[in-house]
C-alpha cells in the first residue's frame, strides 16, 4: 500500500513531526521538556538519565 501523504494531510506541504520528551514525576508534574523542530535533533541519553536523578535526588 502506497500512502500519499499530501493526500492524506490534506494539505500540498510535507511537515515533520516534532520531537519532544517530557520528564514527569509522580504527582503528574512534567519536571523537565524538550522540544526541537529539527527532527534530527534528539534530546541525550545522558540529559535524560540527568534529569531522572534529579527527580531521584541522586548525582
Amino acid at each position: 500500500m502506497k500512502l500519499d501523504l499530501l493526500q492524506f494531510n490534506a494539505s500540498n506541504r510535507c511537515l515533520q513531526p516534532v520531537p519532544a520528551a517530557y520528564i514527569i514525576d509522580k504527582d503528574k508534574i512534567i519536571r523537565h521538556s524538550y522540544v526541537n523542530p529539527d527532527f534530527m535533533q534528539r534530546m541525550e541519553p545522558q540529559e535524560i538519565v540527568a534529569q531522572l536523578n534529579k527527580l531521584s535526588g541522586s548525582n
